[in-house]
């Protein structure tokens, strides 16, 4: 993967924010689900409005349902510094579907021209895990940390994060910041409803985190070269419920195959300013991947 697809889509889709489409139906008319208006994520005062430099740190947990309704836990901790001012974006088409989905053809193509930078030292602090850290091997790869978990049940916990780094040209400002890790999303809360106009309506219970992404995917026909239909639909309030858009259920399912795996991801967000020209984004997800079959 190229690395601007390891920073999150708070700065690669920032663009999309514009495509959405012209409302023409007024509040009181509207199904409070039904694709409301997302979210937006402002670079924070102190920092260029596109930095050149740019880190990704994330505390990821993913619960996996199988078919037997059987839970796997698996978490990653990851950190990305690198240099986008000479990027040159190559990525599959973007489709938007009302205000707040996408759908995306295969994956992604690698970026070219982001340069990683260096940092000593990436050290996180919590009451859950202790103190753990991330730091660079001999070549200056940062490889992530993989736990079943590094969160608490109920969350709700700082998590503490420092960076440590030279002051040389090459490496990223360094930076000290904290996050609140989100509620888990529980598959008992998950409810969908398929809908007579065949849009698809998904609830959960409600938090106060920063936004809510949801991600459908349908694979390929077999015996077939075609690539997998995703759609993704983010900067969802976390209020309890979405209605995936009507042609964006058209196009996930315009294979044939209706065997969907959708992801339920919710993210504590926030932006850390390391100088007036490097911004990092921080992310706390818990994520909960489940499947479901529509007619």
């Amino acid at each position: 993967m190229g690395i601007r697809s390891d920073i999150s889509w708070g700065l690669v889709f920032y663009s999309l924010l514009a495509l959405r489409c012209a409302d023409e139906v007024t509040p009181e008319q509207r199904d409070p689900c039904d694709d409301p208006d997302q979210l937006y994520l402002k670079s924070p005062p102190g920092v260029k409005a596109e930095p050149p430099l740019v880190a990704s740190v994330s505390l990821d947990e993913l619960t996996t349902i199988d078919e037997n309704g059987e839970a796997t836990v698996s978490s990653m901790i990851k950190a990305v510094f690198a240099d986008v001012s000479e990027l040159v974006e190559d990525t599959t088409p973007a489709i938007p579907f009302g205000r707040s989905c996408v759908a995306r053809v295969g994956d992604p193509d690698e970026s070219e021209g982001a340069a990683p930078m260096a940092v000593e030292k990436v050290a996180f602090t919590s009451e859950v895990f202790g103190e753990l850290s991330l730091e660079p091997d001999e070549e200056g790869r940062i490889d992530p940390l993989l736990e079943e978990s590094f969160f608490s049940n109920k969350g709700g916990e700082t998590v503490a994060i420092r960076v440590d780094s030279n002051k040389d040209t090459s490496s990223f400002p360094a930076f000290a910041t904290r996050i609140v890790v989100p509620e888990a999303v529980k598959k008992k809360d998950i409810t969908i409803e398929e809908r007579l106009d065949e849009s698809l309506a998904i609830g959960w219970a409600p938090s106060d985190a920063s936004f809510l992404e949801i991600k459908l995917r349908t694979e390929a026909p077999p015996n077939t070269s075609l690539p997998p239909n995703r759609i993704r639909c983010f900067f969802l309030e976390d209020d309890g419920c979405f209605v995936v858009p009507i042609a964006a259920m058209e196009s996930l399912t315009s294979q044939g195959v209706y065997d969907i795996t959708v992801r339920v991801e919710r993210h504590s967000f926030d932006f850390a300013v390391a100088s007036e020209t490097a911004l990092a984004e921080i992310d706390a997800i818990r994520s909960l991947e489940f499947n479901i079959h529509v007619e």
